[in-house]
């Protein structure tokens, strides 16, 4: 049995804030795997440098997003990205 997260797919206006590093607004959430998107995007919320370097050296978000067995080639592709823009925006904070 999957949970909901593997099986969803994900809002483009969900997209759209995260692409835009913005905290991605839960009003606009579908579904399950928009919710986790969510969560991610509050890195963009985070003010701290010490609180960014702590979550880039954790490597959590990389580790929740890599959790699931994605039903959704199209999600699965995405998430990737969404790995790959948060580690990139990790980087660039911590010049």
């Amino acid at each position: 049995m999957t949970c909901q997260i593997e099986e969803g797919k994900l809002e483009p206006k969900m997209l759209q804030d995260f692409y835009q590093e913005k905290l991605a607004d839960n009003r606009n959430a579908k579904s399950k795997i928009d919710e986790v998107l969510s969560f991610i995007s509050f890195v963009f919320d985070c003010n701290f440098s010490y609180s960014l370097k702590v979550i880039k050296e954790s490597g959590n978000i990389g580790k929740m997003i890599d959790r699931f067995n994605y039903k959704e080639s199209e999600t699965k592709e995405e998430m990737e990205k969404v790995k790959k823009v948060v580690n990139q925006y990790l980087e660039r904070k911590q010049r």
